[in-house]
């Protein structure tokens, strides 16, 4: 079963009909609550890869680069957009493990093809932001196309070296990226409903891996889910409560913990390219060549 396309397509289509069928008020209300459970359960569950990476005097020194990238980042409001473009590009691109016996040159056409295949498609999508308003989208749909062209041209070349299970689902992943850019030229999507996708999918996604370690660890990981969400709902402006967090204050936390949690994410994530995740662990847990939907190191932040 495809799973990982079957969530990125529910994922899509849920928040399409929440866009299109709920007011601007409350659509913001769950992107924040959204946005801000995803950050916080990354965190809570990121717990033992964080000791971890504290045990390794090896990694402390890519780990205090990353705290100053991230810290600039904040300091001089780099572009979120591009911020977590890469964060989120990086996240669906490693989502999905590619077999260990593509040959070497055939693993980098695919692997390139596929990640310029995600990047171009999440800037054609969000063309409408003003901010990116001065890329020319001819010229990113063109690549966005071609980069598509020569990712299934890869894929169909290297379909032996895939169980079937998992070349349909990586076919299937892939080409509802085609669907989306499609739809856009229909429906302005701007890069705040791609984050909530992220947020919804990969809660979703993490469900069915924290349920590979028992029924009890799922009850719980759906509990603080709930709980979370249900909570920061609360506060939002839409529940008219008589005490309540105001969009403005939501906006900024939603930016502050975004950029904290997409920095963290380089050592803390498993779903990043090895030459990312050997800096931080003795034990290869990057998402070209961990084990299908492991629950690795204790982590769910993507």
């Amino acid at each position: 079963m495809p799973v990982n396309a079957l969530v990125r397509l529910a994922s899509i289509l849920s928040i399409f009909i929440l866009v299109q069928n709920t007011s601007e008020s409350a659509c913001s209300s769950i992107f924040f609550s959204c946005a801000l459970a995803h950050y916080f359960i990354g965190f809570v569950y990121s717990k033992n890869r964080t000791l971890e990476i504290i045990k390794q005097p090896k990694s402390y020194l890519p780990s205090l680069f990353i705290v100053a990238a991230g810290a600039l980042a904040i300091f001089y409001r780099f572009p979120l957009w591009v911020y977590f473009g890469t964060h989120h590009v990086l996240s669906e691109f490693y989502r999905i493990n590619n077999p260990k016996f593509i040959s070497e040159n055939r693993s980098l056409v695919f692997s390139i093809s596929c990640f310029m295949l995600n990047s171009f498609g999440y800037l054609f999508i969000i063309r409408n932001q003003q901010s990116i308003s001065w890329l020319p989208a001819k010229y990113v749909l063109s690549a966005f196309l071609v980069s598509s062209v020569v990712f299934f041209c890869s894929l169909y070349q290297n379909r032996t070296a895939f169980p079937k299970n998992l070349l349909f689902d990586r076919g299937l992943f892939e080409g509802i990226n085609i669907l989306l850019v499609f739809g856009s030229l229909f429906f302005t999507v701007n890069y705040r409903q791609v984050i909530l996708y992220h947020a919804v999918s990969w809660a979703v996604f993490s469900g069915f891996r924290v349920k590979e370690k028992g029924q009890l660890p799922l009850i719980r990981y759906l509990i603080l889910t709930f709980v979370i969400n249900g909570v920061l709902l609360f506060l939002s402006p839409s529940a008219r409560m008589p005490f309540q967090i105001s969009f403005p204050t939501l906006s900024n936390q939603v930016d502050l913990w975004g950029y904290i949690h997409i920095t963290a994410s380089f050592a803390l994530s498993s779903s990043n390219p090895k030459w990312i995740t050997k800096w931080f662990s003795n034990r290869d847990t990057s998402g070209l060549q961990a084990k299908q939907g492991t629950l690795l190191q204790g982590t769910l932040i993507n």
